[in-house]
């Protein structure tokens, strides 16, 4: 019979880790706020998200402010006010906090609740984290998105107008396709001028669409 227990890799004296460390890996920052005293205490990877010393920081969410812009605070502020008062449990948001150089950054907040046995409101512990290569990286998908289907629409005006003009056998027959409105539509133009070149001079043969106005 194998004796399990002797072959068992031992387990580290430090097993298993405490959460602490384990948020700071991950760039995370945790904070508990007491909402009958009003103060919020803060971790070190916390301070750090928000670019804050501790000697910064006395424990009131409003000194925050100097890190987070009005406008993304009163954000905040509403959001946090309304789940606490909708009987939520948790709450999450993205946010701009302003770093001491000046620059901009996007940050997550998570917050879960916490409530007595009537339902009240008595503490929030959540956790904060830098949030500005995930949301670059969701800016890119959608440029990217963007780019593709401007490419997707020229592929479609370059096939329809193709299309269109599969059955034009002579200038007049290709002055007939695209200065008809549906014409106009597939090259994705709102109005047509067509001239062509005889003895170094250029004769107009066409505008489209009828009554439209073409600036000289």
């Amino acid at each position: 019979m194998v004796d399990r227990g002797a072959s068992a890799l031992s387990l580290p004296d430090d097993w298993p880790a405490h959460p602490d460390p384990i948020l700071a890996l991950n760039r995370m920052g945790s904070f508990d706020w007491d909402l009958d005293t009003g103060l919020m205490q803060m971790d070190a990877q916390a301070h750090e998200v928000f670019d804050v010393r501790p000697d910064e920081y006395d424990g009131q969410p409003a000194t925050l402010s100097m890190r987070v812009p009005p406008g993304e605070s009163r954000r905040l502020d509403t959001m946090v006010s309304h789940a606490l008062k909708d009987g939520s449990e948790n709450y999450g948001a993205y946010f701009r906090i302003r770093r001491r150089d000046g620059a901009l950054r996007w940050t997550h907040t998570q917050g879960y609740i916490r409530r007595d046995e009537n339902g009240r409101p008595r503490r929030i512990i959540g956790i904060v984290r830098d949030a500005t290569d995930e949301l670059d990286e969701s800016a890119a998908r959608r440029e990217q998105a963007a780019q593709n289907e401007v490419r997707r629409q020229q592929t479609s005006v370059v096939q329809l107008t193709t299309a269109a003009l599969a059955h034009a056998v002579t200038v007049q027959d290709v002055i007939d396709v695209l200065q008809d409105t549906h014409g106009l539509t597939h090259l994705g133009a709102a109005s047509l001028v067509m001239g062509l070149v005889e003895a170094g001079r250029i004769r107009m043969v066409a505008t489209g669409p009828v009554d439209s106005y073409v600036p000289g």
